[in-house]
C-alpha cells in the first residue's frame, strides 16, 4: 500500500527526530508528497516543511509545492503550523513572497 500524507508527515518528523538522513528514502518520502500534497492535512504538510528542515535537507520541488497549495489552505493551519513552515523555509532562505504575506 502506499504511503499517504499522515504516514509522511509523521515518519519524516521521526526521521529529523533520530537525525536519520537516507537519502533514497527522503527522496521516495518527497516525490510521493508532490504526487499528493492536496491530500495532506495541514498538519503533515508543515511536520515534512520542518522535518527536511531539520535534516538540513534543502528540497526545492518539494518547499515550491507547498508554497502554492499552501496559499488558499492558510486558514486551516494552526499557529506552530504556520511558525515550522515559515521556519523550514528561512532555514534554506527560500522566499515566497505571496506565501510570505499570507501567514504575516
Amino acid at each position: 500500500s502506499q504511503f499517504h500524507g499522515q504516514d509522511l508527515g509523521i515518519t519524516s518528523w521521526a526521521f529529523s527526530k533520530l537525525s536519520w538522513r537516507d537519502s533514497p528514502l527522503l527522496d521516495a518520502m518527497s516525490a510521493r508528497a508532490l504526487a499528493t500534497l492536496s491530500e495532506f492535512a495541514s498538519q503533515n504538510i508543515s511536520n515534512m516543511a520542518w522535518s527536511y528542515a531539520m535534516l538540513s535537507r534543502s528540497d526545492e520541488p518539494l518547499f515550491s509545492a507547498i508554497s502554492g497549495p499552501l496559499l488558499p489552505r492558510v486558514s486551516e493551519f494552526d499557529l506552530q503550523g504556520l511558525a515550522n513552515i515559515a521556519w523550514a523555509f528561512a532555514r534554506f532562505l527560500y522566499r515566497d513572497g505571496p506565501l510570505t504575506y499570507a501567514i504575516s
